[in-house]
Formats: C-alpha cells, sequence, structure tokens
C-alpha cells in the first residue's frame, strides 16, 4: 500500500484524491477486512487464507487495486462531473505513473468483461476471490475444491456480497464528500 501510496502522489491534481481512494485505500481495508480479519463474518475467507501459501503480498494487492478501479471506472464514465476525471485520464495516470499500470489496467479490463456477462453480483466478487487464490494456491485441484466448497457456503457468499458492496459504497461515499471533481 505505501508504494501505491508514493505513486498516486505523482498523479495529476484532479484524479490524485479519487485514485487514492479506488487503488491505495479501498484495495487495502477490502482485502483486510476480507482475508486477515477474523473478527468479522469472512471467518470462511481469513481461514482460507491462512492455510495458503501466504505469497506474493505485492500481486494480491494488484488484483485488488485492479477490482476496485473496475468498479470506478464505470462511475467515471456515468458522472456528469469534468472531463478532468475521465476514464482516459485516470488510466493514463494509472499507465504512466505507477509501476505496475499496465498489469493493473489488464486485470481492470479481465474484471469489467465479467461485469458484462455476470448473472449475479456474488460472481463478480467471487472472480476476486478466485484471483486471489490463484496466488495463494498453486496446486488447481486443490483451489478448486476449495472453491466450490466457498460457493457452497451460502453465509460466506452472503458476506461477500455484503462486504465488497460495503467497501465499494463506503469508496463512492469518501470521494462524494470530498468535494468538487469527485465520482457522482
Amino acid at each position: 500500500m505505501v508504494r501505491a501510496v508514493r505513486e498516486i502522489e505523482r498523479f495529476d491534481d484532479p484524479v490524485r484524491d479519487v485514485s487514492l481512494t479506488w487503488l491505495a485505500v479501498t484495495p487495502y481495508s477490502l482485502f483486510n477486512g476480507l482475508f486477515l480479519k477474523s473478527e468479522n463474518f469472512s471467518e470462511p475467507f481469513v481461514s482460507l487464507f491462512e492455510k495458503s501459501n501466504m505469497t506474493d503480498a505485492e500481486e494480491c494487492f494488484q488484483v485488488t487495486q485492479a477490482y476496485c478501479l473496475c468498479h470506478l471506472l464505470p462511475m467515471l464514465g456515468k458522472s456528469s462531473e469534468s472531463r478532468e476525471l475521465s476514464v482516459s485520464v485516470v488510466r493514463n495516470n494509472v499507465r504512466n505513473r505507477m509501476v505496475h499500470g499496465e498489469k493493473i489496467l489488464s486485470m481492470t479490463d479481465e474484471f469489467q468483461a465479467v461485469i458484462e456477462n455476470v448473472l449475479v453480483p456474488e460472481d463478480l466478487a467471487m472472480c476476486y476471490v478466485e484471483r486471489i487464490f490463484e496466488i495463494q494456491y498453486s496446486e488447481k485441484s486443490i483451489r478448486d475444491k476449495i472453491l466450490s466448497a466457498v460457493r457452497m457456503d451460502s453465509q460466506a457468499m452472503l458476506g461477500l456480497s455484503i462486504f465488497t458492496t460495503e467497501s465499494l459504497v463506503a469508496a463512492k461515499h469518501i470521494d462524494s464528500r470530498a468535494g468538487e471533481g469527485t465520482v457522482h
């Protein structure tokens, strides 16, 4: 997260604050709340993460950034705000000012393709969880069993949907309170 904040500090002024929310704060709180804090509803996700290889935290953060960015970009596209917060300006800042910007944008595009074809909201959140577990569980057969078990746990799926939705709504709320040039 520290690297992301430093990179975002170099973003163009009109998109810096929004990017800080959607590429640093929200990814950090989303990942932490879903996979690391055991005092919440996400106990199934916490325990599965604890049993994983616990590898490549940086890549997990990039996946989480891409997941959050895939939600921000459509809001910017629908916003009636000035062109300063356009999708292209945000994408250009990510591409040109972040070390792994191209990778994050590529994953963002993959998540956006899922959004277009999603039948139920939890499928999008599970797409994110699957990407994290691809990093954490190298053996496909084990990963498939775990993901199947999670999908069969209706409480875990409901909790996942609620938590991810609340995280994204909180990010939008932060931006709407930040002042002019925000996402509405």
